[in-house]
């Protein structure tokens, strides 16, 4: 089977996900994991991980895989999940 077009993902609710963080400022990955369960269970079709909203930009690369590989083994196929990868520093 042929994979959906990007146009056939756009489609229903998508949710840009932010990135939740500890008291001393490191990335948090339980509470994402609870967000995207809640989401799933609501029905929505598609994530966009590490975008604006999630602060990405501002992240470092080990931390921006750390939440996209994470995000990808919780969604584990039941979902789109786009992963946005553009960053300040190169």
């Amino acid at each position: 089977m042929a994979s959906p077009t990007v146009q056939e993902e756009m489609r229903g609710v998508i949710v840009a996900c932010c990135t939740p963080f500890d008291e001393a400022g490191k990335v948090s990955l339980d509470p994402l994991g609870r967000h995207i369960d809640a989401c799933l269970a609501e029905g929505v079709h598609v994530f966009w991980i590490n975008g604006c909203s999630g602060l990405a930009v501002y992240l470092s690369t080990d931390e921006r895989k750390r939440i996209a590989e994470y995000a990808s083994e919780k969604i584990n196929g039941r979902a789109p999940m786009w992963v946005h990868v553009g960053a300040w520093n190169t």
